[in-house]
């Protein structure tokens, strides 16, 4: 597993995975894949709300596509863009969702243009669509998660289906909260809930913080794990790289740099702020002894980011390694980036038990 401190990180490091052509879960919160997923749910779900918008048909077909979901995978030669033309061009989604005659998608489309290719192409789109309606009754946490396994571990071409571990965890997670948002708002039906659920697929807002052992994920022998250290609580594997070790995310004192502090006003604003909310409504800032607000905060900063450092050091089970720029690049100027001083600690800690 790579356990980073921050998704911003994650991403970058995802983008050099990417390039690698890795075999590795993503597991980072607002990332591209959750987009992703998150787009097809919405998509498919719009169907199931809407199901005589050929629109919507379209946005289905080019959500799975983007998963690289069988149902929707076309040859990388122009049949995807004929075939999203076709979709937009339905005059009767009805007969291509839910076909009497045997030749009823065929009549959905415009006459005398799909070839035999696509036409075959289109009906199996069609099919996985067409069982997807026995799934419109249930509830709409219940209906995402079972969305999710028809999405996500599907049987292809054999008895054992194929299953995306890291996906379905991601699926899951959005019925988790498709459920939380219903139970906020009764009277939402599907259509109000797959609505809100763009939000997350065009990355306007995030999913609510969670572990992937929340959701069922389980790291799969031969592939890479990409989170945070956060997340990657009740998680292990056997090796795990803890990257961006530095002071930078682990600051040795309070004297060293925070993200935060105003040299014009002084201290950190939003400490400051919030130690005066607490003591407006609960009669306590909150401060450490002796301490200021923004000095409170700073140390609430270092004892959490101690207590994720020690998650990320108890998910390995056999190899552990430890990196860090010596270097970090802001405002077009390269700076030293300080080791962090708790590595010091471990190091001579180690040293003892030789």
């Amino acid at each position: 597993a790579i356990l980073v401190p921050t998704n911003n990180m994650g991403y970058a490091i995802a983008d050099i995975l990417d390039e690698l052509d890795a075999n590795y879960d993503n597991l980072l919160r607002g990332g591209g894949r959750e987009r992703e997923i998150a787009a097809a749910m919405h998509a498919v779900l719009n169907v199931l709300a809407e199901p005589t918008s050929a629109k919507s048909l379209a946005a289905a077909h080019a959500s799975l596509n983007a998963l690289g979901h069988p149902a929707a995978l076309v040859p990388d030669d122009g049949t995807y863009q004929k075939l999203q033309t076709l979709l937009k061009s339905i005059h009767k989604p009805e007969l291509f969702l839910f076909p009497w005659e045997e030749d009823d998608v065929y009549r959905a489309l415009p006459a005398n243009i799909a070839s035999e290719k696509e036409l075959a192409l289109l009906e199996k789109f069609a099919g996985f669509m067409q069982q997807l309606f026995r799934l419109r009754p249930l509830p709409i946490d219940d209906l995402a998660l079972a969305l999710g396994d028809e999405l996500f571990a599907y049987n292809l071409n054999s008895d054992t289906p194929t299953i995306h571990e890291a996906d379905l965890a991601i699926a899951y997670h959005i019925a988790t909260t498709l459920r939380q948002w219903r139970d906020i708002h009764p009277d939402w039906r599907l259509p109000d809930l797959a609505a809100e659920l763009d939000g997350i697929a065009t990355g306007r807002r995030t999913l609510p913080s969670g572990t992937p052992d929340d959701y069922g994920y389980e790291p799969q022998p031969g592939r890479i794990t990409l989170t945070t250290q956060h997340k990657a609580k009740g998680l292990e594997w056997d090796t795990v790289f803890l990257v961006g070790i530095d002071g930078g995310w682990i600051p040795g004192s309070l004297d060293a740099y925070f993200m935060g502090v105003s040299d014009i006003i002084g201290g950190d604003p939003t400490a400051e702020v919030m130690a005066q909310l607490r003591y407006v409504m609960f009669g306590d800032a909150g401060l450490y002894p002796g301490r200021t607000a923004t000095e409170s905060a700073h140390i609430d900063i270092i004892s959490e980011r101690l207590r994720l450092l020690y998650v990320g050091i108890t998910r390995a089970k056999r190899h552990l390694y430890f990196t860090r720029s010596r270097a970090t690049r802001t405002y077009a100027k390269d700076r030293e980036a300080k080791s962090a001083t708790v590595m010091g600690v471990i190091f001579k800690y180690l040293q003892a038990q030789q």
